[in-house]
C-alpha cells in the first residue's frame, strides 16, 4: 500500500546535512536493502518514498555521529532495520504501554535498602554465563514476552546453574491478549501480566520444544516440556534507580519498561546514550532487560539487552545513560521473578 509522504516535508529535514553525492545514497540504499530487507517492495511509487525516507534518517545519523566525533555526544547511531520508516511508523511498532500494576496476593513491591556507595561500582551479568543469547521478536509486537522470559532464564541460571533458553512463543501464544481486537503481536504487552501467566501456569516451555516464528499461533503449552516456573515476582520501586541499581547488583537481570521513541535510541550503535534532543519521554513502548549497570567516561550507564537481534546497537545491547533524572522512564516499570525452579 502507498503511504502518502510528501516530498517536502522530507526534504526540510535535511538542510544542514554532510553532503552526499546520489550515487553514494544510492550505493547506501542498495546495500541496505540486502541487509535489512526480506522481501521486494510492491511497486516503485512505493520504493520511491521508502528510499527518500532512508536518504533522511541516514544524512541524520551521519550528522549525529559527525557531532559526536567532535564531542557533542556521547554515542554514535548506524542504519538498523528502522531506515526506511518515519518517525510516526517506528512509534507505532512501539506497542506496549505500561498500565498501573494491579493488586494481588502474589505481587510485592521492593525499595532500596542499601547505600549505593556500598553497591558494586559495575556489573555485567551477561559475563557471568547466566544472560541467554540476543534474541529477535522481528514483525512481532512481542517485547515484553522477551524482556520477560530473559529475566526469568537469568533467575534459573543463577540458581540452578543451567541457562536455559525459554519460549516467548509460549507466551505470545497462550497469554489472554490486553485487546479483543488485536492479538499479542498486534497489541504487545505487559511484563508483570507475563509473570502471572507462568505462575498460573505452572511453567514456561524451552524454546527448543517450543520455537518462535514471530506471530500468534494456536497455544501449544505442554508442562512436560518446561524450562522453569516462578511462584511470584517483586516490583522495584517506581522511579527510584538507587532501588534498581540495588536489584541488579543483588539479584540479577531486571526486565523494564522505557521510552524507545527518541531517534538516539531508534538507530543506536554505541557509547552511552545520553538524550540530549528532549525526545526521550517517560510513555513506555518498549520492553528490554537490565542485565547491568556502570561507568564510562564519566557518564553513569545501564547496561541493557534489547530483543532487536546483534545487528542492533553493540551486538544487541546498549548503554543508557544512569542517574539522568530516570531518563527515558528507565526505572518506572521495573520487575523480577521470585521463587524460580
Amino acid at each position: 500500500m502507498l503511504i502518502k509522504i510528501t516530498l517536502l516535508t522530507l526534504l526540510a529535514a535535511v538542510n544542514c546535512m554532510p553532503m552526499l553525492t546520489d550515487d553514494q545514497i544510492e550505493q547506501q540504499w542498495q546495500q541496505y536493502k540486502r541487509n535489512f530487507k526480506s522481501i521486494e517492495f510492491y511497486d516503485t511509487n512505493e520504493e520511491a518514498i521508502r528510499r527518500q525516507i532512508f536518504e533522511t534518517n541516514y544524512r541524520m545519523i551521519l550528522k549525529h555521529n559527525a557531532e559526536a566525533a567532535s564531542g557533542q555526544h556521547k554515542y554514535r547511531l548506524a542504519l538498523n532495520k528502522f531506515a526506511d520508516l518515519t518517525d510516526d511508523e517506528y512509534r507505532r511498532y512501539l506497542n506496549m504501554k505500561a498500565i498501573p500494576l494491579k493488586k494481588n496476593e502474589y505481587r510485592k513491591s521492593v525499595e532500596s535498602k542499601v547505600n549505593v556507595k556500598d553497591l558494586p561500582e559495575s556489573v555485567n551479568w551477561s559475563e557471568k554465563g547466566v544472560v541467554t543469547a540476543v534474541k529477535d521478536q522481528g514483525q512481532c509486537g512481542s517485547c515484553f514476552a522477551f524482556s520477560s522470559i530473559d529475566s526469568i532464564e537469568s533467575q534459573h541460571a543463577i540458581k540452578t546453574g543451567r541457562l536455559v533458553r525459554l519460549s516467548p512463543q509460549n507466551i505470545i501464544d497462550c497469554i489472554p491478549p490486553i485487546s479483543d481486537e488485536m492479538d499479542s503481536c498486534e497489541s504487545g504487552g505487559f511484563m508483570h501480566l507475563v509473570m502471572e501467566f507462568v505462575m498460573k501456569e505452572g511453567g514456561v516451555d524451552t524454546e527448543s520444544s517450543y520455537p518462535y516464528y514471530a506471530r500468534v499461533g494456536r497455544c501449544n503449552y505442554r508442562q512436560k516440556y518446561s524450562g522453569a516456573s516462578i511462584t511470584g515476582y517483586v516490583n522495584v520501586t517506581e522511579g527510584d534507580e538507587s532501588a534498581l541499581q540495588e536489584a541488579v547488583a543483588t539479584v540479577g537481570p531486571v526486565t523494564i519498561g522505557i521510552d524507545a521513541s527518541a531517534s538516539g535510541f531508534r538507530f543506536y550503535l554505541d557509547g552511552v546514550f545520553v538524550d540530549d534532543s528532549g525526545e526521550c519521554g517517560s510513555e513506555l513502548n518498549h520492553g528490554v532487560v537490565t542485565v547491568g549497570y556502570g561507568n564510562e567516561d564519566g557518564q553513569d550507564y545501564w547496561l541493557i539487552k534489547n530483543s532487536w537481534g546483534t545487528v542492533y546497537g553493540d551486538g544487541g545491547y546498549m548503554k543508557m545513560a544512569r542517574n539522568n533524572d530516570n531518563q527515558c522512564g528507565v526505572a518506572s516499570y521495573a520487575l523480577y521473578p521470585t521463587g524460580v525452579n
